[in-house]
């Protein structure tokens, strides 16, 4: 695969070795059938119709990947772009659970964070990590009658004073959460450039886009830009989880169990579930090496569906994926 970056736009943009050929191809000068017959020495026996190849060119005009010099093109471009920016903004509010609101550029932040940060990424810092991680866990294995005695009754748990810090747990966690995302992108010597505020199940938090992660070469440097968050509050909760044992009834107990409940439960259903687009997704789909696993599977399922119901294959044709 290739991965191209608009540094405009900060679009990104995968393309398989045939599509990247053809992209260099396109030099102004050679028409398609000659780019047709070349495709089809170059990649024998795969063949490509002139309709097909039309089609690809198409789409990467339309996502400003390519240029025509024929007149006339600013005024469909602009109607384009403005379609676009509808189109985003609508989306942003598709999923009435997470809401995007984009907001400031936080490059600098992580500029002058990260340095002061990178001990975190240190072995011996990932050794303690560790071994709080197991703790926490035997703790709950080795007492878990008396740990489960000691859950708080769900009315209480809902209760209008607990909901109160909750809602404080789960937007201070997913901050730190997307922290850890972008940090690790840092790490590996991508970018972020896009912070925003998200309201997540109506709770307003912010979050990092790290799209620049698609540019590393190396499968396990996504992998654990992806994990990170995770990672991040399954710490959290191991901490809050060991702090609020040995504590006693008050503030500091209410905020461990409320931290220990969002970062243990809301990862494991939510972040961490690969049936749903957040991290345990994107994990998935980099651990397959296996790129837009969400429309990969679903036009093998409407291919499949084609030759079961239907009784032809519709093959696989030239197609650019954003990511």
């Amino acid at each position: 695969m290739w991965v191209i970056k608009d540094p405009i736009s900060l679009q990104f943009f995968q393309l398989r070795e045939e599509e990247f050929e053809i992209l260099q191809w396109l030099d102004g000068f050679s028409s398609l059938e000659q780019i047709k017959d070349r495709f089809e020495r170059r990649f024998a026996p795969k063949r490509i119709t002139t309709e097909g190849l039309n089609s690809f060119v198409a789409s990467l005009h339309r996502n400003g990947l390519a240029i025509s010099d024929a007149p006339g093109q600013g005024e469909p471009l602009l109607r384009r772009y403005e379609r676009q920016r509808r189109t985003s903004r609508m989306s942003s509010f598709a999923n009435p659970l997470a809401i995007r609101f984009r907001g400031l550029d936080p490059e600098h932040l992580l500029q002058w964070l990260y340095p002061k940060l990178r001990w975190v990424f240190s072995p011996w810092s990932m050794c303690v990590c560790v071994t709080l991680v197991f703790t926490a866990m035997l703790l709950v294995i080795t007492q878990f009658g008396q740990f489960h005695t000691r859950l708080p009754a769900m009315n209480a748990l809902l209760s209008p004073g607990n909901l109160i810090w909750l809602a404080i747990a789960i937007g201070v966690t997913k901050l730190i959460h997307e922290m850890g995302h972008a940090l690790t992108c840092k790490h590996y010597g991508g970018q972020c450039h896009e912070m925003g505020v998200m309201l997540l199940v109506f709770t307003p938090c912010l979050y990092c886009n790290v799209t620049d992660a698609w540019k590393l070469p190396r499968r396990w440097q996504r992998i654990a830009i992806s994990a990170a968050g995770i990672i991040v509050e399954i710490v959290l909760a191991s901490i809050c989880t060991i702090f609020w044992w040995f504590s006693q009834p008050g503030l500091l107990n209410t905020v461990c169990f409320n931290v220990m409940v969002v970062c243990s439960v809301g990862t494991v259903l939510l972040n961490a579930n690969p049936l749903l687009r957040y991290d345990g997704y994107y994990i998935l789909s980099d651990a397959l090496d296996t790129p837009n696993l969400w429309q990969e599977s679903r036009s093998r399922v409407n291919r499949l569906a084609s030759r079961l119901f239907l009784g032809y294959d519709p093959g696989n044709p030239l197609t650019l994926r954003p990511r």
